[in-house]
This record gives structure tokens, sequence and C-alpha cells, in this order.
């Protein structure tokens, strides 16, 4: 029997793998089990090859956002407005999505940024009452 590696798969052919950029344990195939794998590739594509997540004219209209974000926030990408200034509107309880809207970043980038810094998420009924109003 064949020693399961990198030089003995299939897909590496004794070179470096086709598929993978980096080797990952337990993924090995001889030609068998590359021929089975082919077999439900295609038929997963011809099931969902219809299926079309984002039409084109939606593609288009959500590249010109991004690019026009990229302006709005200076050309700084997503990730160094937020360490920028995340902080200060996190501590003025300011929501996930009113942080995104006020920085031209999605809610989800900001969600995610705040969720890896192992801070819990503001809601409009966690604020404070304005100056004056409370009874």
């Amino acid at each position: 029997m064949k020693t399961k590696s990198c030089k003995t798969c299939y897909y590496g052919r004794g070179g470096k793998c086709e598929t993978m950029h980096e080797p990952i344990s337990g993924c090995w195939a001889d030609e068998a089990e590359a021929k089975r794998r082919e077999v439900a590739v295609k038929a997963y594509s011809d099931t969902y090859a219809s299926i079309t997540p984002y039409s084109e004219e939606r593609k288009k209209k959500r590249n010109e956002t991004m690019k026009k974000n990229l302006e709005l926030r200076g050309g700084k990408t997503a990730f160094e407005v937020l360490d920028e200034k995340f902080g200060p509107l996190y501590q003025q309880n300011v929501t996930d999505s009113e942080i995104g809207s006020r920085l031209h970043i999605d809610t989800s980038r900001v969600s995610a940024y705040r969720k890896s810094k192992g801070l819990p998420g503001w809601r409009e009924k966690d604020r404070p009452a304005p100056t004056g109003t409370a009874m």
C-alpha cells in the first residue's frame, strides 16, 4: 500500500499539490478517489449551475459601492479605519450599524471586528437616555 502523502497523492502526482497550497492532514486521493470526486463535483455543478447568487448587474453595483466607500474612507481599508476610529465610537455606545454608516464600512465587517476584540454589541435600548430627558 502507498504511503498517504502529497508525493503519492493523485493531485500532487509527485510534485506540488494542484488542489491545496498547504497540505491538509487526511487530504489524499488515489486515482479511483479522484475520479469519484470529479463525478461528485460535476453532479453538484450540474445541480447548482443555474443558481447564480449575484447577477452581473448586482456585482457591478457592488463593485461601484466598494470603490465609492474606499474613496469616502480616504483610500484606507476598512480595517485601517476601524483600528483608528472604532474605539471612541464604541465607547459612546454607538451600534455596529451606525458605526458602519459613519465609517462607510459594511455592518457585518464592523460586527466581526468588534467580536474579534471580545466586545459585546450595543443595542438602541442599551444606550443611556440623553441628558435632561430622564425622570
